[in-house]
C-alpha cells in the first residue's frame, strides 16, 4: 500500500526478484488515479537494493543506505519507505539503524516496514507491518481536532465517500493509497475513521483510536441494506449527528429499494438474484431462489 503515496518511494531491500511484484501497482496507479479525481498523478517510485549472494554473507548495510541515498537524488520524495525481504531478515541486516541515520542525514521521514515474508502465516500482516510504520514515523500529534475530515482506510477505486460524507459536512481523508505525506501526518486531526476492509484497516483504525483519540465507526463495511443502515447510523452517532444519518437512510430506501424488488422478480423468474443494495449500486450475486426468499441476500458482500 506505501506504493500508491503519492509523493513517497518504496525501496525493497532484497534481491530484485522480490519487487517485480510492487510494478504491479503502478498499473493500478494509472488505472485508478482518474476515478479519484487526482488532477496531477505522480509516477511510482520503485527501487531494489539488488541484494546478490555476495551481499547475504557481508551484509546489506551499506548498499541500503547508499540506495537511500541515491533513491532520495533522484526523486526527492517527501518520505522514503523500505520494505524488508526474507533475504534480509535471514542476514539480521539492522535495517531500522541505517533508516534512522538517513533520515537525521536527509531530513525526511524514512521508514522501516519490516514484511519478511516468513514472519507470519497470513498474507495480511503486511498491511499491518506497513500501517504500524507509518503511525510510528508519519503520523503526527494533531494541530487541532476537526469535525470535517473522515479518515477512510481503503483500497483503490472510486471516490464514494465523498457523496455519502457530504451531508455531514465533511470530507474523505484516504489512507492510503492516493494519499500524501502531509495528509498522513495529520490523520490525527479527523473526527473518525473508517474503513472498506477490517482486514486491510483494523490495525491502523486501533492506533489511531487509542493513541490520537480518533474514534473508530464500531460498525463493519456497509455491504447490504440492514450493514449499510447499522453503518450509517454508527457515523451518525460519533458524529454527533443522528438524525442526518436517518434521513440519508430513509431517502436512500426510496431510491433503490424499488429498483431492488423489480431486479428480484428477475433474478427469482430466472433462479438467480443479482440485487443492488446499500446507498449506492452494489451488485451482489446470490445463487439460487432460496436465498433470496429468506433474505439473506441483502446482507451478502458485493
Amino acid at each position: 500500500m506505501t506504493v500508491l503515496i503519492q509523493d513517497g518511494a518504496v525501496i525493497s531491500h532484497g534481491p530484485v526478484g522480490c519487487s517485480s511484484c510492487l510494478h504491479e501497482f503502478a498499473f493500478t496507479y494509472r488505472v485508478n488515479y482518474s476515478l479519484r479525481g487526482i488532477e496531477r498523478p505522480t509516477p511510482r517510485r520503485i527501487f531494489s537494493t539488488n541484494l546478490k549472494e555476495k551481499d547475504t554473507v557481508y551484509g546489506g548495510n551499506i548498499k541500503l543506505a547508499n540506495t537511500i541515498r541515491e533513491v532520495y537524488e533522484r526523486t526527492k520524495a517527501n518520505a522514503i519507505f523500505v520494505l524488508t525481504t526474507c533475504a534480509a531478515g535471514i542476514i539480521g541486516d539492522d535495517v531500522e539503524s541505517v533508516c534512522n541515520e538517513a533520515e537525521e542525514e536527509l531530513g525526511i521521514p524514512v521508514v522501516a516496514i519490516f514484511c519478511e515474508g516468513f514472519r507470519s502465516k497470513v498474507w495480511t500482516t503486511g498491511f499491518d507491518a506497513a500501517y504500524h510504520g507509518i503511525a510510528r514515523k508519519l503520523i503526527q500529534k494533531p494541530r487541532a481536532q476537526r469535525d470535517d475530515m473522515i479518515n477512510v482506510i481503503n483500497f483503490w477505486g472510486s471516490d464514494v465517500f465523498a457523496e455519502w460524507f457530504a451531508p455531514f459536512g465533511a470530507k474523505p481523508n484516504y489512507i492510503t493509497p492516493f494519499s500524501t505525506v502531509n495528509g498522513l501526518k495529520y490523520a490525527s486531526e479527523a473526527v473518525a475513521t473508517v474503513q472498506a476492509c477490517s482486514t486491510l484497516g483494523s490495525y491502523l483504525g486501533a492506533v489511531l483510536e487509542q493513541d490520537f483519540g480518533v474514534p473508530e465507526i464500531p460498525a463493519a463495511p456497509p455491504y447490504g441494506i440492514a450493514q449499510t443502515d447499522r453503518w450509517f447510523r454508527a457515523l451518525g452517532k460519533i458524529l454527533g449527528k443522528e438524525e442526518i444519518a436517518e434521513k440519508i437512510i430513509a431517502e436512500k430506501k426510496k431510491e433503490y429499494l424499488p429498483k431492488i424488488e423489480a431486479t428480484g422478480k428477475v433474478g427469482r423468474k430466472n433462479g438467480l438474484c443479482n440485487s443492488r443494495c446499500g446507498p449506492w449500486p452494489c451488485v451482489v450475486g446470490c445463487a439460487g431462489r432460496a436465498r433470496h426468499e429468506s433474505g439473506r441476500c441483502s446482507d451478502f458482500p458485493s
